[in-house]
């Protein structure tokens, strides 16, 4: 299994998490250089797929889980029970706190989908 963990994360109980995964990786640039920085916290029974790359300053909430290649960038709120589909970029600085379904072709932060 291969993780790669950036900075300080926090993964809740029963979140599983698949192989060739990043969690806290790439700091927002106020934390550029710093060895410490808050990395990821992610809620408990959530399910990450392989190739999911997760952001630092990312608060996510329980039952969420992604599908493959998923990227979500810094300083980004989700929700509990929110499910990100495949191949799916979420660009940083966004607050998604209610549930909802991406399409698989992707979730777009102003409404859009592809």
């Amino acid at each position: 299994m291969c993780i790669i963990i950036f900075g300080t994360n926090t993964i809740g109980n029963n979140t599983i998490v698949s192989d060739n995964v990043t969690l806290g990786g790439f700091p927002s640039r106020e934390h550029m250089g710093k060895e410490k920085f808050p990395g990821t916290i992610i809620g408990g029974d959530g399910m990450l797929r392989s190739g999911t790359i997760i952001y630092a300053d990312v608060v996510i909430g329980k039952n969420f889980s992604t599908g493959h290649n998923v990227m979500i960038r810094e300083k980004t709120t989700i929700g509990d029970g929110v499910s990100i589909g495949t191949n799916t970029i979420i660009e940083g600085e966004h607050d998604h706190r209610k549930q909802c379904e991406s399409p698989e072709s992707g979730l777009h932060p102003d409404g859009g989908v592809d």
